[in-house]
């Protein structure tokens, strides 16, 4: 029974110990430029639209500079 026990602990402190070690995957990105349409104003659907559309696909906006040029991030595929 003791026997038992300890094989036990012993199986259980490798697992744990070998899930701590093993090393993590880092998070990989990749970036999309795009320019905002309908950025002059002359299109006010196509902004709404054209994020739905990205954020679809997984693309998330992370900045819009003032000439309307967005920079997008996602987890790489």
């Amino acid at each position: 029974m003791r026997n038992i026990k300890h094989s036990l602990i012993a199986t259980t402190a490798t697992l744990l110990l070998a899930g701590c070690c093993t090393p993590h995957h880092e998070i990989q990105w990749e970036y999309k430029l795009a320019v905002f349409p309908g950025f002059d104003g002359m299109h006010p659907d196509a902004p709404e639209a054209f994020l739905n559309d990205l954020g679809k696909d997984g693309w998330k906006l992370v900045e819009k500079d003032s000439g309307g040029v967005c920079i997008f991030e996602r987890v790489k595929r």
